[in-house]
């Protein structure tokens, strides 16, 4: 909230995000139909770990969303975190464009060996 409330004209805030449902390992899905063990999923998301501990529920509150719309960021993105190599390179491309000559994105999956919930 602080960061969009501080906001200017110049400056650029960027929300990378990811669905995570897929991930959820506690779903059952039959047909069209998804089933969650319910004591289970609340289990996971009062023990706050992994991702539940410090995540979208932290930072995109009801508070947040009302710091938006009072201050109106002008240059405010949610990004895919799938996008965040071609919104990289254009970045780059704009402000370091002597980076754009070597390789990029620069990529790396550093939670490759992480456990699903």
């Amino acid at each position: 909230m602080d960061l969009v409330k501080g906001a200017t004209r110049k400056t650029l805030i960027i929300y990378i995000h990811r669905e995570d449902s897929p991930r959820i390992v506690i779903i059952e899905r039959n047909n069209n139909e998804c089933t969650i063990d319910e004591e289970s999923l609340i289990k996971r998301i009062k023990g706050r770990v992994h991702e539940v501990g410090c995540g979208a529920s932290e930072i995109l509150t009801c508070r947040c969303f009302d710091a938006i719309a009072q201050n109106t960021p002008s240059n405010l993105m949610f990004v895919h975190y799938k996008q965040a190599d071609t919104l990289q390179k254009m970045l780059a491309k704009y402000h370091c464009p002597h980076l754009v000559k070597k390789d990029l994105p620069i990529a790396e999956n550093i939670a490759n060996n992480k456990k699903k919930i």
